[in-house]
């Protein structure tokens, strides 16, 4: 397994959790369907909590569950939130960039 992996898979991890809207919309659908408000469901809803044990997974999908690959997911899992901030800012620092260059057209 590249080590590179682990840290693709975060960043696919936090943007569907925390990012995409994808958790509100299945969270919405689950409420719907149970008649009950859910606001949360761990681990799916929560990046930190998805990329520990996706991980984890891909860890011994890969047949590489070493003590390296527990120690990369938790440290990529603890970086979750910071990267899903890093993503947000990025987002809308580009937004903003295009929003200033239609103005001056």
């Amino acid at each position: 397994m590249t080590h590179l992996d682990l840290l693709y898979l975060t960043v696919a991890v936090v943007y569907v959790v925390d990012v995409s809207g994808f958790t509100q919309t299945w969270l919405g659908w689950l409420s719907r369907f149970l008649h009950a408000r859910v606001t949360e469901l761990r681990p799916f809803s929560c990046s930190t909590c998805m990329t520990w044990w996706a991980c984890l997974a891909w860890a011994l999908i890969r047949r590489d569950f070493t003590l390296w690959t527990v120690a990369a997911s938790a440290g990529l899992s603890l970086l979750s939130i910071p990267l899903q901030d890093f993503l947000l800012f990025v987002r809308e620092g580009l937004s903003s960039l295009i929003r200033k260059l239609f103005d001056k057209m």
